[in-house]
């Protein structure tokens, strides 16, 4: 029996549509063969996606990975393509994810891909990065004019270096650059944006006062390098602050704040002067920070200079009453 072409052309467009809306998998063994597995070490900034592919009949020609998306309803469209190189039928395949927002809701769904066009989704599921806990810290009193805060901003003890900020920016990033910097107006301070209740950044002057007026001894907490920070030849009964290492975000990843030298800087809310003249022999202007290089010694506390899209820590101030 001859069959007529157009007979066959029609049978073989609804065989494909058939395959494209998931039919074709009825044909294989386990039908549900793709499952979107749970994100697991998810961080501030990171998270690492899961999902696994059951064997089939046929595995040649199969390729596996995720769709990713701020939408709740990832598609081929709306999604970033994930593709995962190494894989076995029947073992979870992950792909990690970094240079995340913090305190953002991503969906993503897992995929196999047969013959280079057909595909088999698993089930949507999402994950939240993690964020920073905005909590005002004690305000100490070092007998000097403004009151100090006892933690850094964003930090959850004494130790804790918290959140790192462009200077006039409030949301924390995972990449420092001047390309993704993008403030508010200047009177945009983070620590009263995000703690409100008088809190401000220190000025040059109010963190020139904590070099001069203050004795700095480098101690170590719950394994961070700290310094110190009470009254002058008092140590067993004043109060103090503990100023963890920092280090600072420039230009890429790169942290500098690890032995063999600690780097300590915080921002001031104070605008370099020079540079409002001077601007085009710098890319950025540049604000006052407290800077600390150890073990060079303690006579290199000093102030410093860091351009305004550079990420630092916070070390909040405010008012005496």
């Amino acid at each position: 029996m001859k069959v007529k072409p157009s007979i066959i052309l029609s049978l073989g467009l609804m065989l494909g549509l058939y395959a494209c809306n998931g039919g074709f998998f009825d044909f294989i063994p386990g039908k549900n063969l793709i499952q979107t597995g749970e994100a697991i070490d998810i961080a501030k900034f990171e998270a690492t996606l899961s999902g696994t592919v059951w064997p089939t009949t046929d595995m040649q020609e199969v390729k596996v990975g995720f769709l990713w998306s701020t939408s709740s309803q990832p598609t081929m469209e709306n999604s970033t393509i994930l593709r995962v190189e190494d894989w076995k039928p029947g073992q979870a395949f992950t792909y990690h994810l970094q240079d995340l927002l913090i305190g953002q809701t991503y969906y993503y769904k897992a995929y196999v891909q047969f013959d280079g066009f057909v595909y088999k989704f698993g089930e949507v599921k999402s994950f939240e990065t993690l964020n920073y806990q905005y909590i005002a810290g004690d305000a100490i009193d070092l007998g000097l004019s403004v009151l100090w805060s006892s933690t850094n901003l964003g930090a959850t003890a004494p130790e804790d270096v918290g959140a790192y900020f462009s200077w006039g920016e409030s949301t924390p990033k995972s990449c420092y650059i001047e390309s993704n910097y993008h403030p508010y107006p200047y009177t945009r301070d983070a620590s009263t944006a995000l703690l409100g209740d008088g809190w401000r950044m220190p000025t040059v002057t109010e963190m020139e006062e904590l070099i001069d007026q203050c004795s700095w001894t480098l101690v170590t907490v719950n394994g961070v390098p700290c310094f110190r920070i009470n009254p002058q030849n008092l140590w067993s009964t004043a109060p103090y602050i503990l100023l963890p290492a920092t280090g600072y975000y420039t230009t890429s990843l790169y942290e500098y704040w690890t032995t063999p030298e600690y780097r300590f800087n915080y921002w001031t809310g104070t605008f370099f002067p020079n540079d409002a003249s001077n601007y085009e022999s710098w890319h950025s202007p540049r604000f006052y920070t407290l800077y600390v290089k150890y073990p060079y010694g303690t006579s290199d506390i000093s102030i410093g200079l860091s351009m305004q899209y550079e990420g630092l820590p916070i070390r909040p101030v405010k008012e005496k009453k």
